[in-house]
């Protein structure tokens, strides 16, 4: 083309690239694409600066609608870290509350003249707050098998509406559910502790006339927090006075990770 023409039209170029991003100089490590995840899991971004430049901060966004956007924050302005070719850069992010099965991901290097950036290569999904796992083992009681703890509503923090049950138990007995970080299996009492750490206990319940118990958790008025992101392991004390000679036993364990 004529040299006036090509000169315009490199300079046109040259201004879109100085005031948008290109793909290059960074590359997005994880999540690549394919991943599933739960809202409320905790997983890391993770990134490598091929091409050292004069670094200002990150910016990691996500898309629920492809690779094209519309892009939302994650994190601004975020401390550049180490900004040589070859440093890696890790930022945990707790997955948001936004279900889709075209979550992308994108870091962006803000620098001092051109941006750069890097995308995930294909679509993640985000599926709903994960469902409570029950886990251990419940001993025999006076009424049967054992008492299986449970679960109803949804264990998102915002809407604060998990409730804890169990069944199977002596009727008309006091009882509390616990809860503490840790799982092991431990005898005591007349059953297995499934719960360890440092524990937390909820109030003083009565087992009804049927040998269900029901709880209302309240995340916003417990002994410890209870936060979105976090995990936490369930169990039921009872007493049981004809079930044994140490007058109580427990339920089986529930695991519950909590989403926003």
């Amino acid at each position: 083309m004529p040299r006036s023409t090509r000169s315009l039209a490199l300079g046109l170029v040259g201004a879109a690239m100085l005031s948008g991003t290109a793909s290059a100089h960074i590359t997005l490590q994880a999540p690549l694409g394919g991943e599933v995840f739960s809202v409320g899991e905790t997983t890391p971004i993770q990134w490598l600066i091929t091409v050292q430049h004069a670094l200002t901060n990150w910016d990691l966004e996500y898309s629920v609608s492809g690779p094209m956007g519309p892009w939302i924050p994650i994190v601004t302005d975020l401390a550049p870290g180490d900004p040589s070719s070859g440093s890696i850069h890790v930022y945990d992010w707790v997955v948001p509350d936004a279900l889709s099965t075209q979550v992308r991901v994108r870091v962006i290097m803000d620098n001092m003249g051109m941006d750069y950036e890097a995308k995930s290569l294909s679509d993640i999904t985000i599926l709903p707050c994960a469902a409570p796992v029950a886990y251990c083992t419940s001993a025999p009681n006076s009424v049967g098998a054992g008492s299986m703890i449970g679960w109803t509503g949804t264990p998102n923090v915002s809407t604060n509406g998990l409730s804890l049950t169990a069944n199977n138990l002596p009727p008309n007995k006091p009882g509390l559910f616990f809860y503490g970080p840790n799982q092991i299996s431990v005898p005591f009492g007349e059953g297995v502790r499934c719960v360890g750490g440092n524990l937390s206990r909820l109030s003083v319940l009565l087992t009804d006339g049927a040998g269900q118990a029901n709880q209302m958790l309240d995340v916003t008025n417990v002994p410890s927090p209870i936060l979105a992101g976090s995990q936490h392991n369930f169990q039921l004390w009872y007493r049981d006075p004809v079930g044994g000679p140490s007058g109580f036993n427990l339920s089986d364990g529930l695991s519950v990770t909590f989403c926003p």
